[in-house]
C-alpha cells in the first residue's frame, strides 16, 4: 500500500472520529479504487468525483462510524503478506481484513472465495 492510501485511510478515520459528514480526497486511480471498495462494502454512504477531488460522504449508525476503529497493518516500511493457506487458517472475527491482491483491493471473504492471498492493509 502506498503512502497516499494510508493517508486516505487516516483522513477517513479522523473525519469519522470528529463526526464530519463528508471529506475531500485528492483524486488518483488508487484512491478511487479504495473509495469504490469502501462504498461497495458499505463503509461509506456515497462518493462523488469532481475534477481532481473525490467527495466522500461518511456513513454513521447510531452516531458511530465503522471507520473509527480502523487499524492500519501494512506500512511502506513493514509489509505483511498472507497466502491463501494463511487466510484459511485464520479464525473468523467480527472485524473485516482488507487485502491488496493482484485482483485489486479485496476483503478477507472475497479472497477466500477467489482463493488468493495478498498484502494485508488494514482491519475495519
Amino acid at each position: 500500500m502506498k503512502l497516499a492510501q494510508i493517508d486516505v485511510m487516516m483522513k477517513l478515520k479522523n473525519a469519522a472520529k470528529t463526526k464530519k459528514d463528508f471529506i475531500f480526497i485528492e483524486f488518483s486511480d488508487k484512491n478511487l479504487s479504495l473509495i469504490k471498495f469502501l462504498y461497495k462494502e458499505g463503509y461509506i454512504l456515497s462518493y462523488f468525483v469532481k475534477e481532481n477531488l473525490i467527495r466522500v460522504n461518511l456513513r454513521y449508525f447510531n452516531n458511530i462510524s465503522l471507520l473509527e476503529n480502523t487499524k492500519i497493518l501494512s506500512k511502506p516500511s513493514i509489509k505483511r503478506f498472507l497466502t491463501y493457506k494463511d487466510l484459511c487458517s485464520l479464525k473468523k472475527s467480527n472485524k473485516d481484513l482488507i487485502l491488496s491482491t493482484t485482483l485489486g483491493i479485496l476483503s478477507y471473504k472475497m479472497c477466500l472465495k477467489l482463493k488468493t492471498g495478498g498484502s494485508l492493509l488494514f482491519i475495519l
